[in-house]
């Protein structure tokens, strides 16, 4: 290998020249080492792109033209080494020439797939957003069709022997004219497209990546045109010259070529490193868009009733989420996952297109598509009017296959459902949930109403809180009992006995017994449901849940006969801590 010439030398050195014509400068292996750490760079890229695939984001992005644009990339920066002259290539084979390096590598399937990808991605946004409708032609269909023009400019120039395998690839004027003519005309039609959705407010920042895409595509194109020029201007340029724009070729292609890549996925990608990404800890695009959950959160437990249709069922998010965990263990969760964002899609006001068109297409390419993620089993009819709709913001667009998911788990699922342990846990969880909620009804009915009661007038701030605390405190023949009342639903703690120490209570309450709600509660203040402990009936015990049982604060154990003093003490001791909070 020849040694560089330090700069001072003058041209007239063969050294130098050996190293300038035939490659192997530091220079040289300086540019190949910055290409091989871009090239990692992106292949590390490859492997988030295909682990986070399914992430809402990643997927928006469209992930196959993520992946073929790493491919292009990698193609491109190896093409732009073997044309430069970085190595002494002798190029006697087919694989070291330049016509197979600067058209088809660099050309086709380099440069030009790069910039077709990013242009499909354009024609697909422009066709979703701008026209509410799918794509004629998928990415797949379109793609060779926008490298048509290099296919045949490619083609044309090899069957001319237009290369010339110089120690650098080289081509004639008119082939190179040719060349930089589709160089720019791929820009500048993703410049036209990505004008026609600039006013659609993306979710993902689609419009914004496009117009980053294209801003750095001219900037590297201005740059390797100076560099070109700079080095036709003279007939032999100096060599310091062609080492500088070759190294700087090399170098700005790589950069151009990494930020090409990285610009879909770097937001992403710095996201998921700072775990703050707003997109990739969701499940649904009901989230990502706001959308609020198709059940009814705030159903009473006590109205739920299982007597009714499985579409009104899993309006509630307790059997909804009960149900699709019992669907996703026997493998056929994917009608209830439709379902599911099928509501969410119907909570998206009309006007909101943008809203409406994301989550349409995000059903779409979940659901309906053959061989999609969570393929829903639909006629073919019906899946052809879905795919061919002219509007995908109609309202009633999935209404048949909504119908045909309902009948698919009724028939599926449902009656195995009834008999499973899911259901059971369940329909335990609501009857738990609406003892609560109906307690706690009370309590709020209990603070909202001001009943006259002379002991609440006292002046005893005891007694203010403690209705019955006078009846606690008597010593005597007297009687703590409790019962049930079944046709009001409520419980009922009587204090009864005809020794009252009381002498400003009414007749009345030395004849009949004092009757109080009992409120079960879990907010600051005192709470009545100490009271329920003040009871022989062991059957009020048994009726009350295991759930409520364990919220009691006062040990019943403790309450026996002869022993209310002790009971008194814990429920004033209660009273004066919640009366200081």
């Amino acid at each position: 290998m020849a040694m560089p010439l330090k700069l001072g030398e003058g041209s007239d050195n063969k050294t130098y020249r050996g190293c300038v014509d035939e490659g192997g400068c530091i220079s040289d292996y300086v540019a190949v080492a910055i290409t091989g750490i871009v090239i990692t760079f992106i292949g590390l890229g490859t492997f988030f792109i295909f682990f986070n695939r399914n992430t809402l984001e990643i997927r928006a992005k469209h992930v196959p033209l993520l992946l073929l644009q790493s491919l292009a990339s990698v193609i491109c920066i190896l093409a732009f080494v073997m044309t430069r002259n970085i190595f002494k290539v002798s190029r006697k084979h087919l694989w070291q020439s330049c016509s197979v390096w600067q058209l088809w590598l660099e050309g086709l399937f380099g440069f030009g797939l790069l910039m077709s990808c990013h242009m499909a991605r354009a024609y697909r946004l422009y066709h979703i957003f701008v026209g509410r409708r799918l794509p004629p032609l998928k990415s797949y269909q379109l793609l060779p069709l926008l490298l048509l023009p290099w296919l045949l400019a490619a083609t044309v120039i090899q069957a001319t022997k237009g290369v010339r395998n110089l120690p650098e690839c080289d081509t004639s004027l008119k082939w190179r004219l040719l060349i930089i003519a589709l160089h720019v005309s791929y820009p500048t039609v993703l410049i036209a497209s990505a004008w026609r959705i600039r006013n659609i407010p993306f979710q993902f920042n689609e419009f914004k990546d496009l117009v980053k895409g294209v801003f750095l595509c001219f900037v590297f194109l201005g740059l390797w045109g100076a560099l070109y020029v700079a080095k036709k201007v003279e007939e032999q340029p100096n060599e310091v010259l062609v080492l500088t724009g070759r190294f700087l070729f090399i170098v700005t292609g790589d950069g151009f070529l990494l930020f090409m890549f990285l610009i879909p996925i770097l937001d992403p990608f710095r996201r998921l490193l700072r775990k703050r990404s707003k997109f990739h800890n969701f499940d649904t695009m009901g989230q990502v868009l706001k959308v609020p959950p198709s059940g009814v959160l705030n159903l009473p437990m006590s109205a739920f009733s299982f007597d009714q249709a499985l579409e009104s069922l899993l309006h509630h998010k307790k059997f909804r989420l009960s149900f699709l965990a019992f669907a996703d263990s026997r493998m056929a969760g994917e009608n209830v996952h439709f379902f599911d964002e099928v509501r969410e899609l119907s909570k998206i006001p009309s006007n909101n297109t943008v809203q409406r068109i994301y989550m349409v297409d995000h059903i779409i390419e979940s659901y309906i598509k053959t061989g999609s993620p969570m393929e829903i089993n639909i006629s073919h009819q019906m899946r052809s009017e879905i795919l061919g709709t002219k509007d995908l913001a109609d309202s009633n667009l999935f209404k048949s296959a909504v119908k045909e998911a309902l009948k698919m788990m009724e028939l599926n699922l449902l009656k195995e459902y009834w008999h499973s342990t899911f259901f059971l846990h369940l329909k335990e969880e609501i009857e738990a949930d609406a003892q609560i909620e109906y307690v706690n009804s009370l309590e709020q009915e209990l603070s909202s109403k001001k009943h006259y009661d002379p002991l609440l007038f006292s002046d005893n701030p005891f007694d203010q809180l403690i209705p019955f605390s006078d009846e606690l405190k008597v010593k005597g023949n007297r009687e703590v009992i409790s019962r049930n009342d079944e046709s009001a639903g409520r419980f009922y703690i009587e204090m009864s006995g005809t020794s009252l120490a009381s002498s400003e209570m009414p007749s009345s309450h030395n004849k009949e017994p004092r009757t109080y709600p009992m409120s079960f509660s879990s907010t600051p203040g005192f709470r009545f449901v100490e009271a329920a402990e003040f009871t022989r009936d062991s059957e009020m015990h048994s009726r009350i849940s295991p759930r409520l049982h364990d919220r009691l604060s006062v040990n019943s154990s403790e309450i026996d006969e002869g022993n209310t003093d002790c009971a008194t003490n814990q429920l004033h001791s209660k009273v004066l801590s919640n009366s200081s909070k």
